[in-house]
């Protein structure tokens, strides 16, 4: 991987042309489809207004037919009326030219222009191996199998997917989760469960037991997934509560060397997270907001790229050791 430096200018350089070139489409350009309506519209109001203007002329002449031969009076009231004619198609045709480029006003925001260059890069940078598309959604039945925590509303923002060392099958997205708070009658109040990153990574080993991971002060001392379960590790327990539905499983798993990587990551990134071993799958929950997401409405910064690259970095140590740990461990009693 190329130095900070190097990757922060490109960044830099190829996200601020994108920011021009995004200003210089301010000026939006009529579409086909939208001048055909314009012509028709005026067209039509302009036979609408001759006709009636025909009609209110002919009656005029029928209650006076000496009007008829006034042609003074005729020629005046004929370039007034086409006069008006002129103007207010005009005017509607300003309106309507303003109004549909208003509607076509729409240009990429600026998350988005961050998301298909900046992180899409990035994630580039730190592991060729791995794609980001932030017009695909994470996936809400993976997050649900996984069991965190009861929902009402799944929301995800692009998907960083592809193979990390000896893990063919990775998937990190952004996403955030609901839950409506009601009195049986009506809902009163909705409550955000979650916020962050969610990742899942085919684990080496498969067994119908669970282990789940809980950051402190974050879900609480509860679990579906069986009783908790005591470590020999009071460092570890400053941060985490374990539960599981087998201790004896639980024990062989969180072994000394599993535990130190999973509280070497929290410790060294401050981000708490929540790990779930179940069946053949490693689901962890990032507790970091925004990641995607710029920092602010201007230039990008080399801090803002630094903190991504090791955020980014360290997501990916963290999944790629607890493979290469658990590869080692002889469970095959657990499996079913």
């Amino acid at each position: 991987m190329r130095s900070t430096d190097e990757i922060y200018q490109d960044l830099k350089n190829k996200y601020e042309n994108l920011l021009l070139d995004s200003k210089k489409r301010t000026k939006y350009k009529l579409t086909k489809e939208q001048i055909i309506a314009i012509s028709i519209l005026i067209a039509s109001t302009t036979l609408l207004m001759i006709a009636l203007g025909s009609v209110f002329l002919l009656g005029a002449i029928y209650n006076d037919n000496s009007l008829i031969s006034d042609l003074s009076y005729l020629t005046k009231h004929l370039l007034r009326f086409f006069g008006a004619i002129i103007f207010l198609e005009f005017l509607l045709f300003i309106s309507l030219r303003y109004y549909f480029k208003r509607k076509n006003k729409n240009p990429t925001p600026l998350s988005s222009q961050y998301k298909k260059t900046v992180i899409n890069d990035l994630v580039k940078e730190i592991c060729p191996s791995l794609e980001y598309d932030s017009d695909i959604l994470g996936n809400e039945s993976i997050y649900k199998n996984a069991g965190f925590n009861n929902y009402n509303t799944f929301h995800s923002e692009g998907i960083i997917s592809g193979s990390i060392g000896n893990i063919e099958d990775f998937e990190l997205s952004d996403i955030y989760t609901e839950s409506e708070l009601s009195d049986g009658e009506r809902v009163y109040n909705t409550i955000i469960n979650f916020e962050g990153l969610f990742s899942k990574a085919t684990s080496p080993i498969y067994s119908s037991f669970v282990i789940d991971i809980c950051s402190q002060n974050i879900l609480g001392a509860n679990s579906i997934f069986g009783n908790k379960v005591t470590l020999d590790s009071g460092e570890f327990e400053k941060y985490f509560d374990v539960f599981s539905n087998n201790k004896l499983f639980c024990m062989k798993v969180l072994t000394s060397n599993i535990l130190d990587i999973i509280l070497s990551f929290r410790k060294e990134t401050n981000i708490p997270i929540d790990l779930i071993f179940k069946e053949s799958s490693i689901f962890i929950r990032y507790h970091i907001k925004n990641m995607f997401e710029p920092s602010s409405n201007g230039p990008i910064s080399k801090n803002e790229i630094e903190k991504t690259i090791f955020t980014l970095s360290s997501i990916i140590k963290l999944n790629t050791e607890l493979n290469e740990a658990l590869k080692k461990k002889d469970l095959k009693k657990f499996e079913m």
